[in-house]
């Protein structure tokens, strides 16, 4: 019950921060449908992001487990996909500051 209750106060995030190596290589519109590659040393692809219908996904990756690949399309503030083998992580942000305190009031 109270994963229902946090969830419902989750606010949609506005804007994808992509990081890889610790270092912020992009923020993007997250309701501009739009894919995003990231590169290793060698210049080849690692990881695309897709960001399509207000979601975030990684719609490929060429690390071995594919975790992040499989995991669950994200959409609220603070939601993270992260890729380990490739140092990736994809967040959703929100600039709007609703936190559950203000809901409360």
């Amino acid at each position: 019950m109270a994963f229902i209750l946090i969830n419902s106060f989750s606010s949609s995030g506005n804007e994808v921060i992509i990081e890889q190596n610790s270092k912020q290589t992009a923020v993007l519109n997250i309701n501009k449908n739009q894919e995003y590659n990231l590169y290793d040393n060698n210049g080849n692809i690692c990881n695309t992001v897709l960001i399509k219908d207000g979601t975030v996904s990684m719609k490929y990756a060429n690390c071995k487990d594919k975790i992040c690949v499989n995991h669950n399309k994200i959409s609220k503030n603070n939601e993270s996909i992260i890729c380990l083998p490739n140092k990736v992580v994809v967040t959703v942000v929100s600039d709007k500051n609703n936190d559950v305190d203000e809901v409360a009031r």
